[in-house]
Order: structure tokens, then C-alpha cells, then sequence
């Protein structure tokens, strides 16, 4: 998303297509298991709102190359605060920094048809 967004009208519009999907499937997920209609649309919102606060996060680690803070962001979210797992440490980060150089480096034809050949 981070990628769509600077690829001017039609990365922004991809963006938003791939966020609403999201939601809209986990809205259905949701009411397939159970959930009432207003159970849904307020865990729809609070996961929109965690997506969301997360993407920030990472987001603003990686435009501001702060490894560290990027590490924390994930040991928070993805590892739930597991002392024993440290994404710095363990090469995730810089893992997924150059990922992210990968993606950045994508010609915006191949990102908007979704050929994202990275090795």
C-alpha cells in the first residue's frame, strides 16, 4: 500500500480497492461465524483502525530508515510483545528493508498489474 499510494490516481485507487476488500472480507468472515450485524461493523472498525495504526507505524519507520522503531512495531504487533523474539537481532528487519527497496524499485506498470517478479 505503501507503494501504491505514490503512484499518483491509479496506485491510490488500487490502494483503496485492495483496503476495501480486505474489510469487506473480513466482514463476511466475520458474519460467517456468527458475529450480528452490530458485533461486524464494530469489529470491522476496530481492525480497520489497528490496520491502519499499524500501516502508520511501519510506514514511517521505513521513510525514516529507523530500524529500531520498525523492530519495536513488529515485536508489538506481530510477535505480541515476545521478549524472545528480536526482529533486529534475528535479520527480520533488515530482511524486510530490503524487501521494501525491492518494491520501491518496481516499475508502476508492473505494481498496478500486480507482477511483482522479487527475488
Amino acid at each position: 500500500m505503501r507503494k501504491l499510494k505514490t503512484l499518483d490516481d491509479d496506485g491510490k485507487a488500487l490502494s483503496q480497492q485492495l483496503f476495501d476488500s480486505m474489510f469487506a472480507d473480513m466482514d463476511l468472515s466475520l458474519r460467517e461465524m456468527g458475529a450480528g450485524d452490530v458485533g461486524v461493523s464494530k469489529r470491522v472498525r476496530a481492525m480497520a483502525e489497528a490496520f491502519m495504526g499499524r500501516l502508520e507505524s511501519y510506514v514511517y519507520a521505513i521513510d525514516n530508515n529507523d530500524k529500531k522503531s520498525f523492530s519495536a512495531a513488529l515485536n508489538r504487533n506481530l510477535f505480541r510483545g515476545n521478549e524472545t523474539i528480536d526482529p533486529l537481532a534475528n535479520g527480520l528487519v533488515d530482511y524486510l528493508f530490503a524487501l521494501v527497496k525491492e518494491i520501491d524499485n518496481l516499475p508502476a506498470e508492473q505494481v498496478l498489474v500486480g507482477k511483482l517478479d522479487i527475488k
